[in-house]
């Protein structure tokens, strides 16, 4: 039965350890290229398939695609443990309590980029900390609770880490998860999620619920009441809620690396005119390569990180894509080139049926 922890500013959930491949990402700016899988047709089907219904069994896939179960099963077992496919939930950071997230991008000095990174990466706030390429050396992406925890991070916590030169600091007043970013795992020195203030209230048996379906999307109910030694009935009602709660999402996500189309990560700040600034927004939300975009009050206007599997398609995209777009005024762009932390289990989800 997973561990669960109760404190007072909410529900703590533990994550369990990432799979081989996210587990080592390289410290470079090519993630890990020789690390890749090597997936036939009929892979990438059941991938593709899984992307769209992560609860599809193993009969429906194999009546799918044409295979026996048998052979579903087996390259279900490879995928799986070559880390090419995950099972698992994505939790709505909005519903589990926290108002703002807060991108920062640091410059340091008199100590490495990389001690920054992991310094900021013990905050209770952040997801995400990397060592950048560009104008700034360290690239954090932080949810914050309230006002009052937006003061202490940005007033108190932030500044007292030694290292610190000077930091950007963004506020996403809106964020987007486009479809690539939902199906990105990239995970590297998870921390335990915080869910500070859930808008639907939990028991233990809601807590251990979630926890299951963090370690295994794909898993049936029968088995998870099984663990908890509940019924199956109420068990499905308790994810039923949750699920309408737009609470969380059982999902398949997939290693970028391990299938060889998000080898580089960047995180790119952009200003724009204010007038256009949704007009913009719903413009790159039509790219492909975007994974996650926020518009911001800050030093930039939008924020949108963008996932490339070569630097020639990062510099096509950029070039090509995003600074054509009428309106765009200006960016930076942050390489990703050693990630601290990287948590895929907290994102936006849509709503349900849309």
């Amino acid at each position: 039965m997973p561990t669960v922890d109760r404190q007072s500013e909410g529900v703590i959930l533990r994550p369990p350890v990432t799979g081989a491949l996210t587990a080592n990402v390289a410290s470079s700016v090519n993630l890990n290229a020789a690390n890749r899988a090597d997936p036939d047709e009929i892979d990438r089907a059941l991938i593709d398939l899984l992307l769209r219904d992560v609860k599809m069994t193993n009969r429906e896939l194999a009546s799918s695609i044409g295979v026996s179960e048998s052979a579903v099963s087996t390259r279900l077992r490879n995928l799986t443990a070559s880390g090419a496919i995950n099972f698992t939930a994505i939790i709505d950071w909005e519903e589990a309590g926290f108002e703002w997230l807060v991108i920062a991008r640091i410059r340091t000095h008199n100590r490495s980029p990389r001690e920054v990174a992991e310094a900021v990466s013990s905050l209770a706030q952040c997801v995400v900390a990397a060592v950048s390429l560009g104008d700034h050396n360290v690239v954090a992406y932080l949810l914050v609770q309230d006002r009052a925890e937006l003061k202490r991070l940005t007033d108190d916590d932030l500044p007292s880490i030694a290292g610190i030169a000077d930091m950007s600091l963004d506020v996403a007043t809106d964020t987007i998860i486009t479809p690539n970013g939902r199906r990105v795992f990239v995970g590297r020195g998870v921390p335990i999620l915080r869910l500070p203030a859930p808008r639907v209230p939990l028991d233990d048996l809601d807590v251990a619920i979630l926890e299951a379906l963090i370690e295994d999307g794909r898993q049936s109910n029968r088995r998870i009441a099984h663990a908890q030694r509940a019924s199956e009935g109420t068990v499905r009602a308790r994810i039923n809620r949750m699920v309408q709660a737009n609470l969380v999402r059982a999902v398949a996500m997939v290693d970028p690396v391990a299938l060889g189309f998000a080898a580089f990560i960047a995180t790119i700040s952009i200003r724009v005119d204010r007038s256009r600034i949704l007009a913009i927004r719903d413009e790159l939300a039509a790219i492909p390569e975007i994974a996650f975009m926020a518009v911001c009050v800050g030093d930039s206007d939008l924020s949108i990180a963008v996932t490339a599997n070569a630097p020639e398609e990062l510099v096509e995209v950029i070039a090509e894509r995003v600074q054509t777009i009428a309106g765009v005024h200006s960016i930076e762009i942050l390489l990703f080139v050693d990630i601290v932390l990287f948590s895929p289990y907290m994102k936006r989800l849509a709503k349900p049926g849309r």
